[in-house]
């Protein structure tokens, strides 16, 4: 507290000190504008505006700057201490206000600065200026003076063009180009290393802002501004821009009740791994990255914000187009949603009368992030309305298909891996990022057109595919866009936790129905917290979903009723179906599925009987040794009372869990089976349109290696008790019409951090292992080929090495695998990263059964204490099978909550203690809190003490209070007033009646029955 004060004492002082000074340079700015002749030099600042210094101005007086050239009224509007501007139609005279302690600076339109006088009347008194241009402006001249050179040529060409065929016009083009690549040849660019140049403030581009600003919309001073709206979850949506540097890269974010913070896309703003990335293309596969398109300006209207840039367009040699942005992002009150919108006007003057138009196409890659989680299931919102990803409890979507988007739909869209391993690049295994290929490919060998997921049909709550780095994209095609026309793009992000409706089903669905029935009446509830409508879906196997009804939802969060007169299933044939309801709100929140099963039958069908067959460890098509399959058989008697005998026989390459066995039959509630073999027999009985339903598991056995799917073949038979030559009915089912059980392999991945507890700049080590639990057998078809492990530096954390070890816990050696560090400032790295990243390549194949150590060494950086959230570190491992298919397998690793490197803290505390009962008596009593115990951890440097202060309150249900006692050697205090004891170090104080300090309770023979109960309260302070 001491240091406090001073501290504060010292910081009045400098400002008391130091404020005076500050008058005299202004009084000595203000008498140098009396000085009537003055040359001063225009120059080009970092951000390529032209500016002139001008001499302080006195403050709180007005002034008027008049000027021959078109004065930047954007940059003067975003100047704080400039007050009361206004300027005439024409943009050359200024009046305002200046409060500013330092030298005033005057913004011209780049394009049309010139040297010139300059007069600024202030006080009554007037001042000419003499502005020159600096060398800065040198090299601008010398490139105008080559693009004259081009002009000449251009106009020129035009002339061939009028009076030519156009055989002529294309070789007159041909050989401007060669003659354009003699003048100049570093102005020479293709579309994919180049698609723009960096550009000034344009009059176009101002002439955007100033009818923005007429129509209503407000310069923000700060760029970096935010909006910020409330939902009906109590979270807030905020967005804005999120750097200077690039007008596409755009902040969403969540800020839940709790007050943290939820981004939906990875956190980089520089490098080719931005969180956001644009592209332009003329040719389909030919990919241009927009890059470094500075956020000129923004401004606000109501609840959107608008970011304004520009650049130019390489077409070839002789044509480039250029191009004014405007980036809006606006929020829906109602829903939260934030529509992303993109409108890229074309501004250049071509002098052919545009025989060349714009003609492209652009696409915008997205690397999702959701509250921290790179990877995820991507699923389909239904109905061609785009994508979504789940962290729960927050939700992100991605919506293509709003109706209110007036045709600026991405025609495209799609999902894939944000990075790949480039292992074109060699032993530095960077990586590659996302470009719009990997997203957008031909769907035929001979080429086309290129497709994402828009076409699948995909349903509701459909999963596209699994992702351990998702990212989303969108394309919008090539579209040709004529001098001052416009294009427009948009998609919208909704961003809140995850609200599903909940439905129920009241009605019985049959379990089987005869050929030409339907079910009808089908009756249940739904219920929507938040939503204005829901609609109710319903499907029949595999098909699209059926939208029967649109609940209005009027009350919110009360049950609403729906119904389903009839479902046809004449198009139906005869067997096992599968019926499935959903619900889906208009926030496009699915509510968990409701399924039924039922069967189609003739009237001549007296029993039902049918298998199911699942792989509970993958897919059917790929079954592995040790594979477990889950088999379901059903029967329904249509027929008569009937006392039967079910009979299965399954293959010799199949081992039963009989433990798994389970048999359905309400009238025999402890069936009991019969096992010989591969055979299972059960004796029942059943009366009229009884179902009983037959489970097991088995496992796929190792001599299985290599067997034809079709031929590992499930056979239950039922007859009627008595007679076994002949079933009633049977059912046969093999796992899979084509391929064999293979060797594929089974990776896993595990990881822990050894460190028990962090403080800031600890050395940690995280210990883990990677191996494959294929069986091992002679074939190599369950090799994991091409492995690579990685371990991301997440925010906190200093990555220093990895190694890979074997079950000796020995280094491999550099021929079976690489190691190292992946970061931004690597001088040999070819490509940027966005964060380093620890990664092991294995230059062998994990074969099955082998399994190897990694342990990677990191520091906990300093600072890392502040952090609000814990870190989880997303680590990956990823490679292909024989086939090539990928096989990837991730794992989180969440570490403790760092703690500062000098740190006083309670560590641990007994949470409750138990006097037990007493039965008074005529003298005092003494019973000594044996469990009570406090850990103290104090970590800072030097030999500093601190002080402990204990006390308690215990009472019964009459307020009699039950005292407690603190004694030390002789001494007793009540803890009732509060003890205070020093110590200093580590500790870890017990207060047992054998430790040194003592606490216990004393009860007096005069004192109240009851119970009584209280807290014991632990005030650790760093003063003696």
């Amino acid at each position: 507290m001491k240091l406090i004060k001073q501290f504060n004492l010292w910081m009045v002082i400098i400002f008391l000190v130091v404020s005076p000074l500050c008058q005299n340079p202004i009084h000595g700015f203000a008498e140098t504008l009396n000085k009537q002749t003055n040359i001063l030099k225009i120059h080009k600042n970092e951000k390529e505006q032209a500016v002139v210094t001008l001499p302080q101005f006195s403050s709180d007086k007005e002034i008027t700057i008049k000027t021959n050239t078109v004065i930047d009224i954007v940059a003067l509007e975003q100047e704080q201490a400039l007050q009361n501007l206004t300027s005439d139609a024409d943009k050359q005279c200024i009046s305002f206000t200046y409060q500013g302690p330092e030298p005033f600076q005057l913004f011209f339109d780049t394009d049309e600065v010139k040297e010139q006088e300059i007069i600024i009347e202030q006080n009554q008194e007037v001042t000419t200026y003499q502005l020159e241009l600096d060398e800065s402006f040198t090299e601008t001249n010398v490139t105008e003076a080559t693009s004259s050179e081009s002009e000449v040529l251009e106009q020129s060409s035009s002339e061939v063009v009028e009076t030519s065929d156009p055989s002529e016009i294309e070789r007159s083009l041909e050989t401007q180009s060669s003659t354009s690549n003699d003048v100049e040849s570093s102005s020479t660019s293709t579309t994919t290393e180049q698609a723009h140049k960096p550009e000034t403030r344009s009059g176009d581009l101002m002439s955007e802002i100033s009818a923005d600003r007429d129509a209503g919309w407000k310069v923000q001073l700060d760029k970096q501004s935010t909006l910020s709206t409330a939902l009906a979850s109590g979270n807030q949506i905020s967005y804005g821009f999120a750097t200077e540097e690039d007008l596409f890269l755009t902040n969403i974010f969540l800020t839940n009740e709790n007050g943290q913070r939820v981004d939906y896309r990875n956190e980089s703003n520089s490098s080719n791994g931005r969180g956001i990335r644009f592209y332009s293309f003329e040719k389909v596969g030919d990919y241009t990255a927009i890059e470094k398109v500075a956020l000129t300006a923004v401004s606000v209207k109501d609840n959107q914000i608008r970011g304004y840039g520009e650049f130019t367009l390489d077409h070839n040699i002789l044509y480039s187009y250029k191009v004014v942005v405007r980036v809006t992002l606006s929020a829906n009150p109602v829903t939260g949603d934030i529509q992303k919108q993109i409108e890229i006007k074309r501004v250049d003057k071509p002098l052919l009368g545009d025989p060349q138009p714009m003609n492209v196409g652009f696409s915008e890659i997205v690397d999702t992030k959701l509250n921290g989680r790179d990877g995820g299931d991507v699923a389909y919102i239904g109905n061609g309305r785009g994508l979504s990803l789940e962290n729960t409890p927050y939700q992100l979507m991605f919506r293509v298909g709003e109706t209110n988007n007036d045709g600026a739909n991405p025609d495209k869209w799609g999902a894939a891996k944000g990075t790949y391993l480039d292992l074109s690049i060699g032993i530095h295994w960077w990586y590659r990022y996302a470009e719009p290929g990997d997203f957008f490919k031909n769907r035929s060998i001979i080429g086309g057109e290129v497709h994402g997921l828009e076409g699948n049909n995909g349903q509701p709550g459909e999963i596209a595919a699994h992702y351990s780095d998702a990212a989303i994209a969108m394309m919008w095609n090539k579209q040709k866009v004529k001098p001052q026309e416009t294009r427009t793009m948009a998609y919208t992000i909704h961003l809140d936790e995850i609200n599903k409706p909940k439905i129920s089903l009241q009605s019985d669905i049959p379990a089987s129905l005869l050929e030409g029935k339907d079910i009808e009446k089908v009756i249940g509830t739904v219920e929507a917290a938040r939503s204005s409508t829901v609609d109710m879906l319903y499907a029949i196997d595999d098909e699209p979903y059926t939208k029967f009804e649109e609940i209005e939802n009027k009350n919110p969060g009360e049950r609403q009723e729906w119904s389903l007169d009839k479902i046809d299933l004449s198009a139906y044939k005869a067997g096992k179906h599968t019926l499935t309801f959903l619900a889906q709100d208009s926030d496009d929140h699915l509510s968990e599925k409701i399924t039924r099963t039922f069967r189609i039958v003739s009237k001549d069908t007296k029993y039902v009987f049918d298998s199911t067959v699942t792989n509970m460890n993958g897919l059917l098509s790929k079954v592995h040794p040790g594979d477990r399959l889950h088999y379901e058989i059903y029967l329904e008697n249509r027929g008569k009372n009937i006392y039967f005998q079910w009979k299965n026989d399954f293959s010799n390459y199949l081992t039963l869990d009989e433990t798994s066995l389970h048999i359905e039959n309400k009238r025999d509630p402890k069936p009991n089976v019969q096992i010989k073999g591969n055979t299972m027999i059960y004796d029942g009985a059943m009366a009229l349109n009884e179902v009983i339903t037959f489970s097991f598991d088995a496992i796929v056995k190792e001599e299985s290696l290599g067997v034809k799917l079709a031929s590992i073949v499930n056979k239950a038979s039922f007859y009627e008790k008595g007679s076994t030559t002949k079933p009633l009915v049977k059912s046969d089912i093999s796992v899979a019409n084509e391929g064999v059980v293979t060797n594929f392999p089974k990776p896993y991945l595990e990881g822990q951090l050894l460190n028990k507890e962090i403080k800031e700049e600890d050395e940690l080590v995280f210990e883990g292992k990677i191996g494959n639990s294929t069986l091992a057998k002679e074939t190599d078809s369950g090799a994991w080929k091409q492995v690579q492990y990685v371990f991301p530096e997440e925010e906190g954390l200093d990555l220093k090495e990895i190694q890979v070890l074997d079950k000796n816990n020995q280094p491999l050696p550099d021929s079976e695998v690489e190691c190292g560090i992946v970061s931004e400032t690597d001088s040999q790295q070819v490509k940027q990263n966005y964060r380093r990243m620890a990664i092991a390549r294995f230059k062998k194949d994990i074969f099955p059964q082998e399994e190897y150590h990694i342990r990677v060494k990191a520091k906990a950086a300093k600072d890392s204490s502040k952090l609000n959230e814990p870190i989880i570190v997303h680590t990956s491992a990823f490679g292909t099978d024989k086939t090539e298919e990928s096989v990837e397998i991730e794992q989180e690793i969440q570490l403790p909550k760092i703690q500062p490197k000098e740190m006083l803290t309670i560590v641990e505390v007994t949470e409750g203690m138990d006097f037990g009962e007493w039965t008074l008596k005529r003298e005092k009593q003494k019973r000594y809190a044996e469990d009570l115990s406090i850990k103290i951890q104090d970590t800072r440097s030097g030999n500093n003490s601190w002080s402990l202060r204990i006390s308690s309150e215990v009472k019964n249900e009459s307020g009699a209070i039950l005292p407690l006692f603190f004694e030390e050697g002789k001494q007793k205090q009540s803890l009732e007033d509060g003890v205070v004891i020093a110590n200093k170090g580590m500790k870890e104080l017990t207060f047992g009646e054998k430790s040194k300090q003592k606490i216990y309770a004393e009860l007096s023979p005069d004192m109240t029955k009851g119970h009584y109960q209280g807290t014991i309260s632990w005030n650790l302070m760093d003063v003696p």
